[in-house]
């Protein structure tokens, strides 16, 4: 079945948006109230688990700016130091892309 310019070109553009949207779902995440059993004091950083599975997966969808763009937004609505996460989503992105052929090669409960 043939497609056409279209559909390929949506294609395109959803694979490329899909780090990103997934990112800012993640930030919407970060910013619920996580009042559950204690949670509330060490809330989990979702969207670094993103950027890392990013990392590995698909390496050139996850674009050094979008880690900084991501952790930027993040620091403006928490109202935290500007570049604070930016710099921590970056080193993340960073180890990522020098290990990954460790990380594909060992299975997850050796890592």
């Amino acid at each position: 079945m043939a497609t056409t310019p279209l559909i390929r070109r949506a294609r395109l553009i959803s694979r490329i948006s899909l780090p990103g949207v997934l990112g800012l779902f993640c930030i919407f995440l970060q910013g619920l109230n996580w009042n559950v059993a204690g949670l509330a004091m060490f809330p989990p950083d979702i969207l670094a688990i993103i950027l890392f599975f990013w990392g590995i997966h698909g390496p050139r969808m996850v674009p050094v700016w979008m880690g900084f763009a991501l952790g930027l937004v993040l620091d403006l609505l928490n109202g935290w130091p500007l570049g604070l996460s930016a710099i921590g989503y970056l080193i993340i992105i960073g180890f990522v892309a020098t290990q990954r052929k460790t990380l594909m090669r060992d299975p997850f409960l050796f890592i």
